[in-house]
Order: C-alpha cells, then sequence, then structure tokens
C-alpha cells in the first residue's frame, strides 16, 4: 500500500512539472501587438471580436473601443502583426501596429526660434 502511494505521487508531480514546461513553452511562442483600428461604435467591436479570435495563432484579443486599439496575444510560430493587419482588412478595418506611449518621434531643434523645440 504504500509503494502504492508513493508511486502515485510521483507521477503526480512528474505529470504537473511535465505540464508546467509545456505550458511555459507555449508561452515562449506567444507575442503580444496593440493594433490601432479605425473602429467607431459597439458594432464595430462585435465584429472584431466575433472574427479576429478566429484567425490561425490568435490566442486572445482585448479590444478598447475608447483607445480604438485591439491588443492581440499571438502564437509567432502560426501568425504575425503584418497577417493579423490583413484579417482586419478582411473584414473592413484598417489597423497598423501602435507604437508605445513611450515612443516620441525625432524632433530637430529648429534654430529659427532661438534653440527651443515646439512639440
Amino acid at each position: 500500500m504504500k509503494q502504492i502511494t508513493i508511486i502515485g505521487l510521483f507521477a503526480f508531480f512528474t505529470l504537473t512539472f511535465l505540464s508546467d514546461n509545456a505550458i511555459a513553452k507555449e508561452r515562449k511562442n506567444e507575442k503580444k501587438v496593440v493594433l490601432s483600428v479605425n473602429m467607431d461604435c459597439h458594432a464595430c467591436v462585435e465584429k472584431i471580436e466575433g472574427n479576429i479570435p478566429y484567425e490561425k495563432g490568435v490566442k486572445d484579443l482585448n479590444v478598447s473601443l475608447e483607445n480604438k486599439t485591439c491588443e492581440v496575444t499571438y502564437r509567432v510560430d502560426k501568425t504575425s502583426p503584418g497577417a493579423l493587419i490583413k484579417a482586419f482588412k478582411k473584414i473592413g478595418y484598417s489597423a497598423e501596429v501602435k507604437k508605445s506611449e513611450n515612443e516620441h518621434p525625432v524632433v530637430k531643434p529648429d534654430t529659427s526660434h532661438n534653440g527651443h523645440i515646439h512639440q
């Protein structure tokens, strides 16, 4: 009886370890991209939520009508941002990869303003 319990516990921990590794490996193949999308109403959100999650490689989708963005988690071995943009176009929307909030355009000083920059 003691051996069966030990073997059962060993099998349980082995399976738990293997499944955790499989999950970690799957997450390694995933990336997130934020796309700016030309949506303007709740019907747009519903159309996007009803179509984009079924595109090959899409794992998760978060749509923000307020920000006009879609955050897509996808498998890098199955799709790409370019393919996702095409998927949006296929359902009637234009999409582009959103630049991060920390990215600022390079602004060259305008010497006609005594060295200060207008942004």
